[in-house]
């Protein structure tokens, strides 16, 4: 598995868990990194915390656009998991370096 796939997992996991605890994402994401390091695994691509933060740091704006593009659905009717997905997908859309395509088929 690419490393880039693994970092958008990563990423989608600490965004999915912190919408379902009601807790900040950056406050989960440290923690997913602590958790990582006590276990003696110090690797943790940098990705994980670029997409993490620029979801949170965008988030006004992606969840603006999931708004007004989401016809008949709500953010808070979406489920947890799908909203994830569509804020991380829509950062790396707006704002990543990555090819559109391929944004689109990691989500």
């Amino acid at each position: 598995m690419a490393a880039r796939h693994k970092a958008r997992k990563r990423a989608l996991d600490i965004l999915f868990q912190s919408d379902v605890r009601s807790a900040d994402p950056l406050d989960v994401l440290a923690e997913a990194r602590r958790l990582r390091r006590d276990d003696g695994d110090s690797e943790f691509n940098p990705y994980v915390d670029e997409l993490v933060s620029g979801v949170v740091g965008h988030q006004g704006r992606i969840d603006d656009v999931l708004s007004t593009y989401s016809l008949g659905w709500t953010l808070e009717r979406m489920p947890g998991v799908d909203r994830a997905i569509l804020r991380l997908a829509t950062y790396e859309l707006l704002w990543g370096s990555v090819p559109d395509a391929v944004v689109i088929d990691e989500a």
